[in-house]
């Protein structure tokens, strides 16, 4: 995994695990120490495009929501197999959890039946706030 770290001196992209740990990322001009977080993260980012094993989880959803979002699309709901598991052990005697590969096929088959009246709510609720937006002279 690599994480961005805060120093002293700036930002730095760093390697937490692994036979590279403690060692830090650069970016194209060699440079490995960065006055702001948003330059350490293109490197993070482009360490992330060439090899996805070496983002946490947490990280992934970041990694792929900002991706998403440059090009227009934003989530309005995630969920995961985490979650799926949490739900079935609270309250209930489950004698031996499902693998991750059946829960993931539980999460994939729900999202594909995600209601479209939902998401029409959405789009609906940005509608109206670009016209409210308008009425204010806000835009």
């Amino acid at each position: 995994m690599i994480e961005i770290i805060s120093t002293k001196d700036g930002f730095m992209v760093q390697h937490m695990d692994g036979e590279l740990e403690g060692e830090y990322l650069c970016d194209a001009k060699g440079d490995n120490l960065f006055d702001k977080f948003a330059d350490a993260e293109d490197v993070l980012y482009s360490a992330f495009d060439k090899d996805q094993t070496l983002m946490t989880e947490s990280r992934a959803l970041l990694y792929y929501t900002d991706k998403l979002a440059k090009h227009g699309w934003h989530i309005t709901s995630i969920f995961s197999i985490k979650d799926v598991k949490d739900r079935l052990n609270a309250g209930t005697e489950i004698v031996e959890m499902p693998s991750d590969a059946v829960l993931n096929d539980a999460c994939a088959y729900v999202a594909s039946g995600y209601s479209f009246e939902d998401y029409s709510f959405c789009v609906d609720w940005a509608v109206s706030m670009i016209n409210e937006w308008k009425e204010e002279g806000s835009i």
